[in-house]
């Protein structure tokens, strides 16, 4: 059984999603499972869930108060053409993209729709409050989900992506997930000759390093996306919260916790999974603060 219920405690939050993954990894292929307790969900509990419930084609039920929310945004099934995507409401329905058998050049195109269409869509209608646009500025979205889109694109091997983003007016926040079902992080370095022991070793080195599977001019690493974007995330002025999960390891750093690396025993994510929390920010925000 599937329990849905947690708040806005991020750790409260990771703990539900893994007690859910590791129930949906020991379902079999194709079985009925029950979804209750739907009191309050947030893209970093429901995104993964959907991606497993479809990669296993599992049907499902489900109740609850807010069961009809699961309904809107479209959970499990996803949307998987942008062309004429719209939304009535604060959040964008789960997106999810086929990318198996894609040549290069059409991957690339449909990540590169996929991200103009987000930021497009994320700052017309879903964060209608024009301050919080202005303070956290055009460039920051841009950037962030680039950096993403970059790594999905290079080196995951992916053959689904998902994406879905909530905006909260009363508190106002944006959370946005993205996930991939490809080789992770720790199989992207390997794969590019790099000195990493598992999934663990894989992000400290990515996080504390910039050790990238791709290199330019010379020993110049391609691997600060994901630094910087950490880094923007978490600071005083925005205090959000930036969650990345891959393989058997996921890093969590919130401006109001701090950092913790996490080690699971006995669970695997084939993949990469990010989260991006943002709070508004009470004076304008300059990402080039963070990107050194």
């Amino acid at each position: 059984m599937i329990l849905i219920c947690s708040h806005f405690s991020i750790i409260e939050r990771i703990k539900e999603l893994i007690g859910n993954l590791r129930y949906l990894e020991s379902t079999d292929s194709g079985s009925t499972i029950e979804i209750q307790a739907i009191e309050f969900t947030t893209p970093l509990t429901i995104t993964p869930v959907a991606s497993v419930i479809n990669k296993k084609e599992l049907t499902y039920n489900y109740n609850g108060e807010n069961a009809s929310y699961l309904q809107i945004i479209r959970f499990p099934e996803g949307i998987d053409k942008l062309d004429g995507l719209s939304l009535q409401g604060t959040y964008i329905p789960i997106i999810h993209l086929h990318l198996k058998n894609l040549d290069r050049n059409t991957l690339s195109t449909q990540l590169n729709m996929l991200h103009s269409k987000f930021l497009e869509l994320l700052r017309l209608k879903v964060i209608a409050d024009e301050s919080f646009i202005e303070l956290i500025t055009n460039n920051t979205f841009g950037f962030l989900l680039g950096e993403i889109m970059d790594n999905i694109e290079e080196h995951s091997d992916a053959e689904n992506i998902y994406l879905f983003a909530q905006y909260w007016p009363k508190n106002n926040s944006c959370e946005v997930c993205i996930l991939d079902d490809g080789v992770g992080l720790l199989g992207s370095l390997k794969k590019a000759g790099r000195d990493v022991s598992d999934s663990a070793d894989a992000l400290k080195k990515i996080l504390e390093k910039g050790l990238s599977s791709k290199t330019e001019y010379g020993d110049i690493m391609r691997g600060m996306g994901i630094k910087y974007t950490r880094a923007a995330i978490t600071n005083k002025e925005i205090n959000g919260e930036f969650f990345i999960m891959s393989g058997s390891a996921a890093f969590l750093h919130s401006a109001k916790s701090g950092e913790n690396f996490i080690n699971f025993k006995e669970y695997f994510w084939p993949g990469t999974l990010v989260m991006l929390r943002l709070n508004k920010p009470l004076a304008t925000f300059n990402l080039y603060n963070y990107v050194k």
